[in-house]
């Protein structure tokens, strides 16, 4: 065999060291390793499946900016938004992953930074803030169009009871002891000065004493209600969900509720929550627009029901009410978001922490 020369040697090394290079060159880019931030969309997302190269609309490095904002939705103009620390998440075939806080304020958008293009996000504005929505949105460009969450902000009710057998509207204690509105007065939970936010509704005749039902008797009541006056151009109080429950005090005196009808609405029994159980209420009622979450605001909704003594009881014990709506919160042992009457907290607080409450009184 003929010996090598020193030149062919190195030629030969030369080849190999530039094969090597070659497949090392093909085998990153298969594996992506030259493919820096090339982020591929969720899951179904794309044309075909394929694989988006992002840097063509987000640049080098792949990511997007959005400007974000909270609105009123009542707010026509759409100048004022709402100041909020909202939650962002990741959303993937349904599944979403906390992202992070995000602080907005009410002087105009905020824009939100550095987030991978092809992603989508679900972003809570909580019930905290008296706000309670989401919106997803698609990161698709360096700049994407805004993105503002329409909410209504929720705002207390204001509350008046009429006598449907006497045919006029019953007198509420005042604040003030020896200060008598007229019948029919509104009255703003927010504005009572005793426990709970709550008024005591009496008689057609007197703001100190209720009706005396007598045996085998009944009450047929129309309780009417919608937000403060004041706020309803801009305030509702449910745009989720409402619930009204009744405290019967003491189920021995009165028989099952019976002919409960809200004017335009479609009025079910509902299972009673765990936190509205343990604060003593027996009946619960959910409030729905032919199956659609009511809007509770400026126009008054007004809501009749019929309650029997027991046969031979003659009741004396009042009746309360309470109304609620439901609202996102963020859960406490995870960073998951929750939609529901109260938290899942020990104490298992009220979403909207100034809950609606009124008593009619019985003598």
């Amino acid at each position: 065999m003929a010996k090598m020369t020193n030149s062919g040697a190195k030629m030969i090394a030369v080849i190999a060291v530039v094969a090597i290079l070659a497949v090392t060159g093909v085998f990153m880019y298969m594996s992506g390793g030259a493919q820096n931030n090339i982020i591929s969309p969720p899951s179904g997302g794309g044309t075909g499946g394929k694989v988006t190269d992002w840097r063509v609309v987000c640049g080098d490095d792949g990511l997007g900016a959005v400007p974000l904002g909270v609105q009123n939705m009542q707010d026509k103009a759409a100048t004022t938004y709402l100041v909020t620390t909202a939650r962002m998440y990741l959303v993937s075939n349904g599944v979403e992953q906390f992202y992070q806080t995000q602080a907005l304020g009410n002087s105009g958008l905020t824009t939100v930074s550095s987030l991978p293009c092809g992603q989508t996000f679900r972003v809570y504005a909580a019930a905290g803030s008296n706000i309670s929505a989401y919106k997803d949105f698609t990161v698709t460009k360096e700049l994407n169009d805004p993105v503002v969450i329409n909410s209504a902000t929720w705002g207390n009710l204001i509350f008046r009871v009429y006598d449907d057998d006497n045919r006029g509207y019953v007198y509420s204690n005042d604040s003030t002891p020896d200060s008598v509105d007229a019948a029919g007065t509104w009255r703003n939970t927010s504005s009572y000065t005793g426990m709970q936010n709550k008024w005591t509704f009496y008689s057609t005749t007197s703001n100190t004493s209720g009706p005396t039902i007598g045996t085998d008797g009944y009450i047929r009541s129309t309780i009417e209600f919608e937000t403060n006056g004041t706020l309803s151009s801009s305030n509702r109080f449910t745009d989720k969900s409402l619930l009204a429950c009744l405290d019967a005090q003491d189920m021995s005196d009165w028989q099952a509720p019976s002919s409960i009808k809200v004017a335009g609405y479609t009025v079910a029994s509902a299972a009673k929550p765990d936190k509205v159980s343990n604060d003593g209420y027996d009946y619960c009622w959910e409030v729905t627009d032919g199956g659609n979450v009511p809007v509770i605001g400026a126009s008054p909704v007004a809501l009749s029901y019929e309650i029997h003594a027991k046969s031979g009881v003659n009741p004396s014990d009042d009746l309360q009410w309470v109304f609620l709506t439901k609202g996102y919160y963020r859960k406490t042992l995870s960073e998951d978001m929750g939609n529901d009457y109260y938290k899942d907290d020990s104490s298992q607080t009220y979403v909207y922490t100034q809950t609606q409450y009124l008593v009619q009184n019985v003598d």
